[in-house]
């Protein structure tokens, strides 16, 4: 039975897969000219990928009994384990790479990171591999040093101190309060402004005509009383005016005259028998199908002479 101390001693990285019969296998990943190697074999399509995927499995899992027993295993094991191999040994495509790039900038940050690097460039004999083997104590001795001769060489100007990975909190703008007035005082503004989105003005009442509300700019409009919601079988009846009166305010009631009297043009373009009978306070009454069928067979009629007339 392989223990998985003993297999990151001797392959370093270790991965496991566990299959869904509860089967679990151990794995290392290839090396960046192997991945490259694989990587262009499965591409060329020279060979069939099971015959390059039991390659693969055979050189990377770390178990000889599975690898013995490689005949037996279920349909879609060598797959799922080939897949993850490959995964984890090299990008497989640009986006990945630069994932990957920016994971390892920030932990090529991190202090003691930063620290080996500075150790192997004030001592070239060392690498990496060979300072990450240290404990704490010896590695930061060894860190002291670097700096010493770092700074009497003249690379480094003063002694380092290492900086924290995190971004610092954005400070909020502070508001300066009487500009924001003065620029309110500016638009006619004088009772303070609603942050909802809905109410940017607060009215302002004429007090010697009350049929009249002041408004911010050159409008000022005759404001005519809301009629009292109707009741019918016990339901409240809003009619579309009101909706639009209850809904629009600010800089959208200022608009709603404007609004109403292009609608009212087209309407009486399209229905000149509804816009007649709507100016005469009277329910519209609506035609039925038949009555409109034969009203548009008329003004087809219509169109139709007048076409001619004006050929001839």
């Amino acid at each position: 039975m392989y223990s998985l101390s003993d297999l990151r001693e001797r392959y370093g990285s270790v991965y496991l897969s566990e299959m869904t019969d509860g089967q679990v296998i151990p794995w290392k990943s290839l090396s960046i000219g192997e991945f490259l190697k694989y990587r262009d074999i499965l591409r060329a399509g020279v060979y069939a990928p099971s015959v390059i995927e039991a390659e693969i499995f055979c050189q990377c899992v770390l178990d000889p009994v599975i690898i013995s027993h490689i005949e037996d295993q279920k349909a879609g094991t060598i797959t799922t384990v080939v897949t993850a191999i490959l995964n984890a040994s090299g990008p497989i495509s640009l986006d990945d790479f630069n994932n990957r790039l920016n994971s390892n900038r920030r932990k090529a940050k991190e202090p003691l990171n930063q620290a080996v690097a500075i150790i192997c460039q004030a001592f070239p004999g060392y690498t990496p591999d060979i300072l990450e083997k240290l404990d704490c104590e010896a590695l930061m001795f060894r860190l002291a040093q670097a700096e010493d001769r770092l700074l009497a060489m003249g690379f480094l100007s003063e002694p380092i101190v290492f900086e924290g990975t995190e971004q610092p909190k954005k400070k909020k703008p502070k508001i300066d309060k009487e500009a924001l007035k003065k620029i309110y005082e500016s638009q006619g503004i004088t009772e303070g402004v609603s942050r909802s989105p809905q109410k940017d003005f607060k009215l302002k009442a004429d007090t010697k005509n009350p049929k009249k509300m002041n408004r911010p700019g050159k409008f000022t409009e005759e404001i005519t009383p809301r009629n009292s919601n109707k009741v019918k079988d016990g339901k409240v009846i809003i009619t579309n005016a009101q909706m639009a009166e209850r809904f629009a305010t600010g800089k959208d009631m200022e608009d709603l005259c404007l609004m109403e009297a292009e609608m009212a043009k087209d309407v009486a373009l399209i229905y000149p028998d509804y816009a007649k009978q709507m100016t005469t306070g009277k329910t519209v009454e609506i035609k039925t199908v038949e009555e409109r069928v034969n009203d548009a067979k008329i003004r087809a009629d219509e169109r139709r002479k007048a076409l001619q007339a004006r050929k001839k």
